[in-house]
Order: C-alpha cells, then structure tokens, then sequence
C-alpha cells in the first residue's frame, strides 16, 4: 500500500528537481541580462 504512494512521489520530486535546475540554468541568465538592463534603465 506504501510502495505505489513511494515510488510515484519519489518520481515527481526528482523530475521537478531537474525540470527545476533547468529552468534556473535557462532564465538565470536570461534573468542576468534583464537585470543589467533593468539597472541601466534610470527610474
């Protein structure tokens, strides 16, 4: 009864790890690049 409940949370917390690392690899430096900008911008 636990094993079906393990195995999917299990599965679920690794993919949303990587799927996670990912996204903070891609838009970190999308985000660097609009943060210069922002910065640059007078306000």
């Amino acid at each position: 009864m636990l094993r079906p409940y393990f195995l999917p949370q299990t599965l679920i917390r690794a993919v949303s790890l990587i799927s996670y690392q990912l996204s903070v690899g891609v838009f970190g430096g999308q985000w660097g690049k609009w943060r210069s900008q922002l910065i640059a911008i007078p306000i």
